[in-house]
């Protein structure tokens, strides 16, 4: 039986952050964990949207906080599914093999029930306060888990306040020092730590 290294990598510096959701009833708790090459983003949501849903997820991003490898597993009234998302070196994106087409300059995913992976993109694209960047995501759909393309775009707006804008949505989105999400108006807010 093969067994996963990455798994068993050593932690450097690791953070647990707690969100309570706004918008629907639920929790999410997440760990970001710096890892000798890169980043992983690990995590749990219970909320309830059309029905009480489980999403487990890990995230792992290379040092440039690039997406590498994404897994996600989902439990609600439609059963249990999952997802296996990885990047080739060449920027493409395979879904447990198969080609996603979601072009060169997807860098970063996007779980759509989850403010943590706000962080990836925020910290890759390393704004000067009045510079914004449009850039493209893998956006994770959810309870249907699909991946599809969307165009997003993040103004820095303040030291630690983010305009995030993906189609008519805009939120100010705000963050701790290490671009940890603190606030996400209407939809999220912070509880652990204070």
């Amino acid at each position: 039986m093969a067994r996963d290294t990455a798994a068993r990598q050593p932690l450097l510096n690791s953070w647990v952050i707690v969100w309570r959701n706004l918008d629907e009833p639920g929790f999410e708790r997440a760990v970001l964990s710096q890892k000798p090459d890169g980043w992983q983003l690990r995590g749990t949501v219970l909320v309830a949207i059309q029905d009480a849903l489980e999403v487990r997820y890990t995230v792992r991003c290379d040092a440039a906080w690039r997406t590498r490898h994404v897994h996600v597993k989902f439990e609600g009234a439609q059963g249990r599914r999952s997802l296996a998302v990885s990047v080739e070196p060449d920027g493409a994106w395979l879904n447990a093999g198969d080609a996603l087409e979601l072009g060169p300059d997807v860098f970063d995913v996007d779980l759509s029930v989850s403010p943590s992976t706000n962080t990836l993109p925020i910290r890759r694209l390393r704004l000067a306060i009045g510079e914004s960047r449009d850039i493209a995501v893998a956006w994770v759909r959810l309870p249907e888990l699909t991946v599809e393309r969307h165009d997003q775009s993040y103004e820095r707006l303040a030291d630690n306040v983010y305009r995030f804008t993906e189609g008519n949505f805009t939120a100010a989105i705000e963050v701790d020092n290490f671009v940890l999400v603190v606030a996400y108006p209407g939809l999220w807010e912070r509880v652990q730590p204070k």
